[in-house]
Formats: structure tokens, sequence, C-alpha cells
């Protein structure tokens, strides 16, 4: 083979290596990226939430006129109040009672915002943070639910750490780099689930929702993921 024609092959041939090696780069790279984008912990906290429900429902002595395990099933379950993690010191009951339901819808209703909100926000912080955040808000929400309601009124569900996660998404799109349309959606967003669950704050506190919880978990989200974002 000729001198030049024999250069001319060998720079081809490193060229396309080069481009080789780069394209399988840009797939590592592509892969990674989709990966980390798959709201894993969101999906998986849904799915755990269900099991967990199921087995409520198995292990209920009795059911509630909306097909609830009843105010005693749940309390043995691990629902909280001021006298019995307090004044009995069954602290376990602060871990459990959120990720325990009373009803149907009151499940669905906490799925459906943890998954809306869960596909946004843990792309945004990350895995780790994603589940601290819950789990910090969750626990929070517990602490102001005993605290502040009558010592005698059991709480579950899992609105405290759902509520952290939705003022976490808030004031995370303040910081995204997504562009102004992204930051107006998770906003909007954050706005839809967090009105009705932390406005009657303001004029009411009764009912058969824990508001106190929601305030103890947005307050716990919203500092976690402002300190993250504006490290």
């Amino acid at each position: 083979m000729p001198a030049a024609i024999a250069g001319t092959a060998r720079s081809s041939a490193r060229t396309f290596h080069h481009i080789e090696a780069t394209a399988e780069d840009g797939y590592d790279t592509l892969d990674r990226d989709m990966l980390a984008d798959i709201p894993l912990v969101t999906m998986g906290l849904v799915i755990a939430l269900i099991f967990i429900y199921a087995a409520q429902l198995r292990l209920a002595f009795d059911v509630n006129a909306s097909g609830g395990p009843s105010l005693l099933s749940l309390v043995s379950q691990g629902a909280t109040s001021y006298k019995m993690v307090v004044g009995d010191g069954q602290w376990w009951r602060m871990f459990l009672a959120p990720l325990l339901h009373s009803g149907t819808m009151h499940l669905f209703g906490n799925c459906i915002a943890l998954l809306l909100v869960g596909i946004r926000l843990e792309p945004q912080v990350g895995r780790g943070w994603f589940s601290l955040i819950f789990v910090a808000s969750a626990l929070t929400g517990s602490t102001l639910s005993i605290l502040y309601n009558a010592a005698d009124i059991p709480g579950v569900g899992a609105s405290g750490g759902i509520s952290g996660l939705v003022v976490a998404l808030f004031v995370a799109s303040f910081f995204t780099d997504a562009g102004a349309e992204e930051r107006w959606r998770m906003q909007r967003m954050a706005l839809f689930f967090g009105g009705p669950a932390l406005l009657p704050l303001l004029y009411s506190t009764g009912g058969s929702t824990d508001y106190f919880a929601h305030g103890g978990g947005a307050l716990a989200g919203g500092l976690i993921t402002f300190l993250l974002k504006s490290d």
C-alpha cells in the first residue's frame, strides 16, 4: 500500500474510533441521566403505602362505615396521640402512623398527590434528599399533631410527609434551571395541593383532617429544601 494511502487509512481508523468512543460516552451519559430522572423513591413509596393499607385491612378488628379500619384497629396498628406517645411512652407510633391510612379515599388522595409531586420533585433534589424530606416532614407533622390536637385524638396518614414534599416543590421551583415554564408548572402543582392542605390553618383546624400535621410537614420540607438549594 502506498505511504499516502496507508496514512489516510490510519487517520480514518483513528477518527472512526474517536467517533465510536464519543457516541458510546454519549449513550452512557444519556442512560445515567434517564435513570436519575426516574422517580424510583416516589413509586416505591406509593407501592409501599398501598401494600401497608392492604395489611391494615387484613389485620383490622373491624371496618368503619367507609370500609376502612375501625378506630380501635387504627389505634392498635400505630395511630398517634399525645396520651399514647408521651403519656404512655409509645414513641414507636411516631414512625408508624405516617404509613397508615384511615380509609381508601384517604389513601387514594395521598398517593395521587405523592405521585404527581414526586415525579417533578425527586429529579430536582435527588433520591436521598427526597427521602430525607419525606421522613423529616412526616416526623415533624406527627410531632405538631400530638402537641396541638386534643390529647386523646388518634392520628394517622402520610399527609405530613406529603405536605413537606409539596412545599419542597414550591421552594425548589425558585432554584431550578429548567426555565420559566417549568418553574410555573412546579409552582402551580404545589399550590394546587398545598392550598387545600394548609390554608385551613388560618381559620380552622377542626374536623377529621389533621391540619397541624400538614403544617408541621410543610415547615420541615420547605426549610430543608431552602437550605439544600441555597447552599
